[in-house]
């Protein structure tokens, strides 16, 4: 192997759990080349322009400029860190207990988010739900893996930390459009598709364990990342893999009035999809507090 290609593995962090990625082909900059370890020979890289007909040894040529591009930039730093990030929450699975992101455990892990969203309830009542989910043992963080789709393949785009201390927040300088979580994981998202399971979209990790538990498990869940991503999730999985049936909305932007003119803006959009929206009766609420209600009151 070639100190060439030792670096362009390094830099995009292909591994036997990663072994591939898709990229901006750095020759006709027009459409994806796939960057793979490859059998014969170490990387492989192919772009799908059909059109241009972009060489190997020309896309191969190229990686020189990016694997050696000076890191003295913040933002290029900045992209670097999180695209390790990403690779190690992408592996916490597979990982052994010693690394600092393991896969989230309620009996073990706790921050003011965990227990404010009663999260140890949920996995009393389903503990499949909370698959997928990522802690960050050094800086006691939970972590949503957030995906897109690629096809009807789901991709890793970026993360949202949860700590219950603020806002959820996110890896800088990533693109959250069309973005989501499955409930219960990459494993309940392949699961539901292949069963063609009835898929409802919902604002936030809370609402979304909610919402699963209201449908005793028969809707594939998605938490979405903002509520002006719910047109852009319902078209992506409209030109992949197929309609979104239900969207449940919250109820509880009274406090902003220009919020919640945007809800129903969103709403409106929605319905003129077709697509079935539901939203509480009651100002101030969403379905995670009728949840909670429910189990508060028997």
């Amino acid at each position: 192997m070639s100190q060439l290609e030792s670096d362009i593995i390094n830099h995009f962090g292909l591994s036997v759990n990663r072994p591939e990625v898709k990229i901006t082909c750095p020759v006709c900059k027009r459409d994806k080349v796939k960057v793979s370890l490859g059998h014969t020979r170490p990387i492989v890289a192919h772009c799908f322009n059909k059109e241009t007909s972009c060489s190997y040894t020309d896309i191969f040529n190229s990686f020189k400029r990016i694997v050696n591009m000076p890191a003295s930039n913040t933002i290029i730093q900045e992209g670097q860190r999180n695209k390790q990030t990403l690779l190690d929450i992408e592996n916490a699975f597979v990982r052994s207990r010693t690394s600092r992101f393991v896969p989230f455990d309620p009996d073990k892990h706790s921050n003011a988010y965990t227990q404010k969203k009663r999260l140890s309830d949920f996995y009393k009542l389903n503990f499949w739900d909370l698959q997928g989910l990522v802690y960050d043992e050094r800086d006691n963080r939970l972590i949503m893996p957030i995906y897109t789709l690629d096809g009807d393949t789901l991709e890793l785009a970026t993360c949202q930390f949860l700590t219950g201390e603020g806002n959820p927040y996110g890896l800088k300088g990533i693109s959250t459009k069309a973005c989501f979580f499955p409930i219960g994981g990459a494993q309940a998202f392949y699961q539901a598709i292949d069963n063609y399971t009835p898929i409802a979209l919902v604002e936030g990790l809370a609402t979304g364990l909610a919402v699963r538990r209201l449908a005793n498990g028969g809707y594939l869940v998605l938490a979405v990342t903002g509520i002006n991503n719910f047109v852009n999730v319902v078209n992506a999985f409209k030109n992949s893999i197929g309609s979104v049936t239900y969207v449940m909305m919250d109820n509880d932007y009274g406090k902003s009035k220009q919020a919640a003119d945007r809800s129903d803006q969103v709403k409106e959009q929605l319905e003129a999809m077709n697509i079935k929206v539901h939203r509480p009766v009651e100002e101030n609420s969403d379905y995670f507090d009728q949840w909670q209600g429910g189990l508060d009151h028997g």
